[in-house]
């Protein structure tokens, strides 16, 4: 029995105007659970066990479930409260490459506030995302009493907690013998820096939190009804810091109507408070098909474009500035934004997953361990960087066999594609893209070194250098080339 789920199977099921088209795109699949899956796959596994078989009639009565017969269930949201202990004894943790464990947890789902106009996350249909739910901090302190015995280290995967009940939570936790170390993604609340919030995080374990800051634009804010001033963000950031948790700050822009000024507004704000925030990261708006924005468009002055006919899923809208009559498709970039601005507030080359999202395991161990600075602080009166004192990769140099390695195609060319094909109405299929890519490309034939970075860059070399040699010479190149892939 092949049974499909998890966020990427919700966002086929929702976005696919076909019901077929989830069973195209998961032909392996017996049944589809889109939405939240404890129930349903406890109802699943006892079908099973009293003898039901692939595609018989047993599972239409499962709630959660789709058959290929019944390819739209009514979605309930479980009670969080009524959930059995998550069981950790399932897994061999000594197979995962990490000092030691990192557990996820959920005390809470859905979002309380489920207000901010762009969102569309989970299969709602009524509202940006799923209802707020809450586990008793009794039940939570029992469950993570048993998770303690298989690690110490937590990351809360929760869309955001009320204000009411982290500060319960980390009570509890603070008061308690538990010793864990934690980090969640939050909602930013004006009330934390009035009620001391960072000192009763500090106490509880809290290593890391992470914010959608969104915008550097009030006006900006009050269209997403983020519910907040950019003005009261520095003092939250602050009472953070001032207690030694580490802070991610993601936004966006793109949102319509925004103009080029307010686009920079969220890059400076970043640059104006630097010391305040540990990692950072800026996306570009996309508009999705169940957003408040794209239920309303007429109250964010624009209008909504024809779907592309190519596409079976459709997870974006194009849609039109009636002000200026640009057309927006979603892009990978915000061409307004100078090139400065988006180097400007990368604290290292490395991005997510290697450093720079606190759900990342290791970057959650690094600030449990040495604090809320991403990167060891130089010596004072140095004014240099701190060179590493233990080289984990030696960055090679390979030969490929052409001209330039700037004229193959990589990933910004395929995305390119990609967005080409969706406005055009072109074939938008696996086969079609690798029709595309087995084509004749543009690069010529000849020979030239390339530097592989850890990160994944690639920079040519000088022709004639022979970096198997290691030397002052080769080791400065090295980094003089880093430093190339970084800008």
């Amino acid at each position: 029995m092949i049974v499909f789920g998890g966020t990427e199977v919700g966002d086929v099921a929702k976005y696919a105007p076909d019901p077929a088209a989830p069973w195209r795109v998961f032909q392996d699949a017996d049944l589809i659970v889109p939405g939240e899956g404890e129930t349903a796959l406890i109802g699943i596994l006892d079908a099973v066990g009293n003898g039901a078989v692939r595609g018989g009639d047993a599972f239409e009565a499962i709630g959660g479930v789709m058959t290929r017969s019944r390819p739209a269930p009514d979605i309930a949201y479980g009670s969080v409260a009524a959930l059995a202990s998550p069981a950790y004894d399932v897994w061999d943790w000594e197979r995962y490459w990490a000092p030691e464990p990192v557990i996820l947890y959920s005390p809470t789902r859905g979002c309380y506030w489920n207000k901010c106009t762009f969102c569309d996350y989970g299969l709602n249909t009524d509202r940006p995302t799923s209802p707020s739910r809450e586990r008793p901090v009794a039940a939570v302190l029992e469950d993570l009493r048993e998770a303690s015995r298989y690690g110490r280290t937590l990351y809360f995967a929760v869309d955001a907690m009320s204000p009411r009940y982290l500060g319960t939570l980390a009570a509890a936790l603070a008061e308690s013998t538990l010793d864990l170390r934690w980090a969640a993604e939050l909602r930013l609340e004006r009330t934390f820096p009035k009620g001391a919030v960072g000192e009763l995080l500090a106490v509880s374990g809290c290593v890391a939190i992470s914010f959608g800051y969104e915008s550097g634009s009030q006006r900006i804010l009050d269209l997403i009804d983020k519910g907040v001033g950019i003005d009261v963000v520095p003092d939250v950031l602050t009472e953070l810091a001032r207690n030694g948790i580490a802070a991610q700050m993601m936004g966006f822009t793109g949102f319509p109507t925004e103009t080029r000024v307010e686009a920079l507004a969220t890059y400076e704000f970043l640059q104006h408070h630097e010391k305040l925030w540990t990692t950072s990261g800026i996306g570009v708006f996309s508009l999705t098909p169940g957003s408040i924005v794209a239920k309303d468009p007429g109250r964010f002055g624009i209008e909504l474009m024809p779907l592309s006919a190519s596409d079976g899923i459709r997870r974006y809208v194009p849609w039109r500035d009636r002000e200026t009559g640009e057309v927006h498709w979603p892009a990978q970039e915000d061409p307004r934004i100078p090139r400065e601005y988006i180097t400007g507030h990368c604290r290292t080359s490395f991005d997510r997953p290697f450093v720079g999202g606190i759900d990342s395991a290791h970057s959650l161990l690094y600030y449990a361990r040495f604090g809320r600075g991403l990167l060891p602080e130089a010596p004072e009166g140095s004014g240099r960087e701190v060179e590493p004192r233990v080289r984990l990769v030696e960055e090679p140099v390979v030969r490929v066999p052409f001209a330039s390695v700037d004229e193959l195609t990589g990933v910004d060319e395929l995305m390119a594609e990609v967005s080409r094909r969706s406005r055009t109405h072109l074939d938008t299929t696996s086969g079609a893209y690798g029709d595309w890519l087995d084509g004749p490309g543009t690069a010529r034939p000849g020979t030239c070194g390339v530097l592989v970075m850890a990160h994944g860059d690639l920079v040519e070399v000088p022709a004639g250098v022979d970096f198997g040699t290691d030397n002052a010479m080769t080791r400065a190149l090295r980094a003089m080339l880093a430093t190339q892939a970084r800008v």
